[in-house]
């Protein structure tokens, strides 16, 4: 759904489905030789959908 040229047309039908799996999270540490701050951060998510109607599109070919 992020083409610059297709277009798309969502209906009302619920299909789209997003999954939190793992929240965002972070986490911070200082490098003790060089006093560096290391910063990290993890999330997981799932995208799916399961139903087919929920969007139509375009195909273009340029």
């Amino acid at each position: 759904l992020t083409s610059m040229f297709a277009w798309f047309l969502q209906t009302n039908q619920d299909g789209f489905v997003y999954m939190n799996r793992v929240p965002y999270e972070t986490d911070m540490s200082v490098e003790f030789s060089t006093d560096n701050l290391l910063v990290k951060g993890y999330q997981r998510n799932s995208y799916s959908f399961n139903e087919p109607r929920c969007a139509y599109g375009s195909n273009p070919t340029s």
